[in-house]
């Protein structure tokens, strides 16, 4: 026979998050985790805290572009599940072999292989989206920025002064006819006027 039981609730973060049984999965902008509480766990349970800032990357060009990742803690006594950690499988634990806990060692050994992949595929996300997509935008960054590089060190400076000198030279012969241009037409009004008079 199967037995029905009611998921898990708790507030996490200041919101509402229904578990999967005992297990909840949370995933947010500043921390991604995962929870299992004891099947056997009824009513209110003590709150706790999560701190830490795991491991820091940086993956841009100015301070703020950090990434951070929360790596599971992969000691004996923290794989596992709520029937018990790695720990409890030694000669002398609650779990050894010699205790007739096989099936419960079993199910230990199950909870923490299970926690090893989690966080495997934890770092090989992290890995993939994060890490390999910020290298991909720096390596085109740096490719733009060697070509300009590039193009400034292979200017032909001699060209481009004779290019300047001779755009120097248009700029003030056209300013002079002008001039003349002006002055001439000043002339030539002063004459008509003359004339007009009977000068």
């Amino acid at each position: 026979g199967s037995t029905n039981g009611q998921d898990a609730i708790a507030t996490i973060n200041g919101s509402s998050y229904t578990a999967q049984g005992t297990h909840f999965e949370v995933y947010g902008n500043e921390a991604s985790f995962s929870i299992d509480i004891a099947s056997s766990a009824s009513g209110s349970l003590t709150g706790f805290t999560i701190a830490g800032e795991g491991l820091e990357f940086k993956i841009g060009p100015t301070s703020s572009s950090i990434a951070r990742l929360g790596m599971p803690n992969f000691s004996t006594w923290s794989l596992g599940g709520t029937d018990g950690d790695l720990d409890s499988l030694s000669s002398a634990g609650a779990n050894s072999l010699s205790s007739g806990n096989a099936l419960t060692a079993i199910n230990v050994i199950d909870d923490a292989i299970s926690e090893v992949t989690k966080g495997l595929a934890v770092v090989g996300s992290f890995q993939k989206y994060t890490l390999d997509s910020s290298s991909r935008v720096l390596i085109k960054q740096q490719e733009g920025l060697s070509k300009s590089i590039s193009l400034i060190q292979d200017t032909n400076i001699a060209l481009e002064t004779s290019l300047l000198t001779n755009n120097q030279l248009l700029q003030q012969t056209t300013l002079q006819a002008l001039s003349i241009a002006n002055s001439s037409n000043s002339d030539v009004l002063g004459l008509l006027q003359r004339v007009s008079l009977g000068y």
